[in-house]
């Protein structure tokens, strides 16, 4: 995985992904609207690409692209536990509003 030099591009596999990173930051900011409708200003947004299989060299360090962050699950869990202190009973206020907000689509099949 590698950023281009210019900071804008995000390449996987030699794949150009960077449309993952728009699209995180387009549903960050959908996010946002939807807790500030609901009266809800203290969560943290933050746009997030997520990279569960991905084959990170040891040297590589999670990075930003713009606003969203490029990482792999287990630093997003310590990288959000270090970071920020939201009690148990506004995660689960959240949790509820994002999914009636925003209900999970299947995966598309792989052809």
């Amino acid at each position: 995985m590698q950023a281009a030099s210019d900071g804008e591009r995000l390449y996987v596999g030699g794949c150009d992904r960077s449309g993952l990173v728009a699209a995180a930051s387009c549903w960050a900011e959908a996010v946002r609207r939807s807790l500030d409708a609901a009266g809800i200003d203290e969560a943290p947004v933050h746009g997030v690409v997520c990279l569960a299989r991905a084959q990170w060299e040891w040297c590589v360090a999670p990075m930003r692209l713009g606003s969203v962050l490029v990482s792999w699950p287990s630093h997003l869990v310590d990288d959000i536990k270090q970071t920020h202190e939201v009690g148990d009973e506004t995660v689960a206020h959240v949790a509820a509003l994002a999914r009636a907000a925003f209900p999970a689509r299947p995966a598309p099949e792989r052809g």
